[in-house]
């Protein structure tokens, strides 16, 4: 699957190309042309900072570290990949998100603007999302990967069961806290009545049932109005902040 997504990636990455000739391959005098590779300061220090080059040829961005052991470690960050607009959802530790934002604003500041439309959000399951929101984060073999959501999961605004997987829709006419309904699994534990992946028996209705709420990253986004709280980095579930469950724990 990995190399699937880096196949996509690089057929995007080359795209641009075509969108509009000669702004961003090198050989243009618009904002694009003509660009030096950039170095950003490291606070790693080593070699003196990053390469980033996103016009011209050869492009380089740099690899960021993505190791985990658990959702917690992740956080998601996006990537523009050519001049259209379009965007990579990668997951990276969340200790290298600095070093990102800093290498990712210089990356965008190289790219002219071009009158193309940008592409669905690719993330590294090699599955694209028309926004960035439908994609989240897990720890998978060791490594932050992003991926696409279905529709339906634990988390997911809903009217009815029928609206979400579980076939349990919690509405804000049952518990008032939960703001345009919330696909979840009521009356869950952790001996019997497991949640499903992605998600923790960590929240409780006002009427005091418990159950499962969807796991997010310390620098994850939650469907507005949620947020993302728990103890720690590790546990953390997005919830209503007025509810109960953010106390949880």
């Amino acid at each position: 699957m990995r190399m699937l997504f880096g196949l996509v990636l690089g057929l995007v990455l080359c795209s641009c190309q075509g969108a509009n000739p000669g702004a961003g391959d090198g050989g243009g005098d618009g904002p694009g042309g003509n660009l030096d590779a950039r170095l950003v300061s490291n606070d790693a220090g080593g070699d003196g900072g990053d390469v980033v080059m996103c016009t011209g040829m050869p492009r380089s961005f740099p690899t960021f570290n993505k190791a985990c052991t658990g959702a917690g470690d992740c956080a998601i960050v996006l990537h523009q990949t050519d001049c259209c607009g379009s965007l990579a959802a990668l997951g990276i530790n969340q200790g290298e998100r600095a070093r990102f934002d800093r290498d990712e604003a210089l990356c965008r500041s190289m790219y002219p603007g071009c009158d193309c439309a940008a592409r669905p959000t690719l993330a590294e399951d090699g599955n694209q999302a028309l926004s960035p929101t439908d994609i989240s984060v897990d720890c998978r073999v060791g490594a932050c990967t992003t991926f696409v959501r279905p529709h339906g999961v634990v988390g997911d605004a809903c009217k009815v069961d029928t609206d979400c997987a579980s076939k349990q829709c919690l509405t804000e006419s049952q518990d008032t806290h939960f703001v345009g309904g919330y696909c979840t699994f009521k009356g869950c534990d952790e001996m019997s009545h497991l949640c499903p992946a992605g998600s923790e028996c960590s929240g409780l209705t006002q009427a005091g049932t418990r159950i499962c709420l969807t796991k997010c990253g310390a620098m994850n986004t939650c469907r507005s109005p949620y947020r993302c709280c728990g103890p720690g980095p590790t546990a953390r579930w997005c919830a209503p902040e007025q509810s109960s469950a953010c106390m949880l724990r």
